[in-house]
């Protein structure tokens, strides 16, 4: 009769193999559930006007700092715009509600932040001219990314906004990026050179 260490230490194999699939479903899970809202319309909502001018977007999969990273970025960054049109780089971030152990949003928190960044993305469009690049959900945070023309009157409206905690708590930052070195560290094969 088998010992009895070995029946433990075979469970044990088989519950370990069996957490790393339930993991990786649920991985997938989230990808594709995230997948399906991003695409679906919204009713009654107004048209954001990075969708008004049908952009398209691609999912970059991938890992940073032993994380799961998600970006959804514009397929367009080697044709449009002129990056001498839109020299501010502008990041805002927020942190996730609930996030699952490999810092992915779940549940509601999907909807939560795509009201967010509609809502800033809306904010933006009625005081200056930008370039919606896309968004990094990576390490239990999402982060909406732009270029802007100029940064003024949008930065003090944005300051305006995140102090008054009338919606999701968020912080931005605002610089100068002249060649859009900034959208390096979240898409690694973009460069200056590859833009022009």
């Amino acid at each position: 009769m088998p010992d009895a260490r070995v029946w433990v230490k075979t469970a044990r194999i088989v519950v370990r193999q069996t957490m790393q699939t339930a993991r990786k479903l649920i991985f997938l899970a989230i990808v594709l559930a995230s997948l399906a809202l991003a695409t679906q319309p919204k009713s009654g909502a107004p048209q954001k006007p990075s969708e008004k001018d049908k952009r398209q977007f691609v999912l970059l999969k991938g890992e940073k700092d032993g994380h799961p990273l998600f970006a959804i970025i514009a397929k367009d960054l080697t044709k449009h715009p002129p990056r001498s049109k839109f020299p501010w780089f502008l990041s805002l971030s927020t942190r996730l509600m609930d996030p699952t152990a490999d810092g992915l949003p779940q549940g509601k928190d999907f909807d939560s932040l795509n009201a967010w960044e509609d809502d800033i993305e809306a904010r933006i469009a009625k005081l200056g001219k930008y370039y919606y690049l896309g968004h990094v959900t990576w390490n239990g945070s999402r982060a909406a990314l732009f270029y802007l023309e100029k940064p003024e009157p949008i930065v003090s409206a944005l300051k305006e906004v995140r102090d008054s905690h009338s919606t999701r708590p968020f912080d931005f930052r605002c610089e100068k990026d002249e060649g859009w070195k900034e959208i390096s560290q979240y898409f690694g094969t973009v460069t200056p050179d590859s833009l022009k």
